[in-house]
């Protein structure tokens, strides 16, 4: 699969037409997650958002970008044949209104996909592996029917996607391990985390015969798990499951240990107002291979943290 950067700007501003609610168009999960299985049909799931407020310069060129694409009916005849077509449209709230219900349920769906902005775009096979993240460009969003010819050229990726799950189902031992290996390995970096139930398959194979992908998975799965806890503001958790990887995860990678050292600092700024704290965790992790490229760059990261503190404390002598 191939991989896709979805250029991060400020989650919930786009401007959306009421329209998308036609008989194409599915603005219930539930409903079109069940026409997508009942009908064999790969479900495109579309987060957006819309804004009465409209006090953003970048607003207007977002609703180009909606009323020019998704809800233009070049775009819906253009893939309605082949995708059951869902559009989420989160409603910003007023200043001083709170979320709808509607929202509430949007907002569910949006973590629960780790939907890192609006517009998303995720391309779903009727048994719910996603298989591509398209992304909205200039070159592909001229009209209603460019994308949606942008949108049937997934085609590729979905075969693969499909030809690795068959495999994993024809598999069984250290072959469907491999399976299921080689499927993960395909997953956009995006959507690792809905791969969950494949990971804890590969780990529980894995355990007794295979201690990289035992530990490789292990990783990915508590680094799932922490950012899970931090997303829910529990961030000692989150710090605790890394610390626990450290400990119990013998055969970890010295790449995996400065990743989970690097992690713990980032976690201990949000734990604590104690910088040294932070600094160690950075310690830790340049002292696992000072020579990489990696600890390089910790090392100018750590310097400028250290620049910063001196500067806040100096400032704070001098106040008194």
């Amino acid at each position: 699969m191939k991989k896709y950067f979805i250029a991060v700007i400020s989650v919930l501003l786009l401007g959306f037409l009421t329209s998308c609610g036609t008989k194409d168009v599915y603005t219930d999960y539930d409903k079109a997650l069940a026409a997508s299985k009942a009908k064999n049909k790969d479900l495109m799931l579309i987060f957006t958002a819309t804004d009465s407020n409209k006090d953003d310069s970048s607003i207007s060129e977002l609703e180009k970008i909606n009323n020019n694409i998704f809800n233009s009916e070049d775009f819906i005849s253009g893939v309605k044949e082949n995708y059951i077509v869902c559009t989420l449209v989160y409603e910003i709230p007023s200043p001083g209104e709170t979320d709808t219900e509607e929202n509430l349920k949007i907002q569910d769906l949006m973590n629960y996909y780790r939907v890192p902005n609006v517009p998303s775009i995720y391309l779903i096979l009727p048994q719910g592996d996603v298989y591509a993240l398209p992304v909205v460009t200039d070159e592909n969003s001229v009209d209603g029917k460019t994308f949606a010819e942008y949108i049937l050229t997934f085609s590729e990726e979905r075969e693969e996607i499909l030809a690795a799950l068959e495999a994993i189902n024809n598999s069984q031992g250290e072959e469907r391990l491999a399976n299921l290996d080689n499927f993960i390995s395909m997953s956009d970096q995006y959507i690792l985390h809905l791969q969950k139930p494949y990971m804890e398959e590969i780990v529980e194979l894995a355990k007794d015969n295979n201690d990289e992908l035992y530990t490789k998975y292990s990783f990915i799965l508590g680094d799932i798990k922490a950012a899970d806890f931090f997303v829910n503001g529990d961030v000692n958790s989150a710090i605790k499951v890394f610390e626990e990887m450290l400990e119990t995860l013998v055969t970890m990678t010295n790449e995996q240990k400065q990743n989970a050292y690097y992690k713990l600092a980032y976690l201990s700024s949000f734990a604590t107002s104690d910088y040294n704290v932070t600094l160690n965790y950075l310690d830790q992790a340049i002292n696992i291979d000072p020579t990489n490229a990696f600890s390089a760059e910790l090392i100018k990261f750590k310097t400028e943290m250290e620049e910063a503190v001196e500067q806040q404390e100096a400032a704070a002598t001098a106040g008194q």
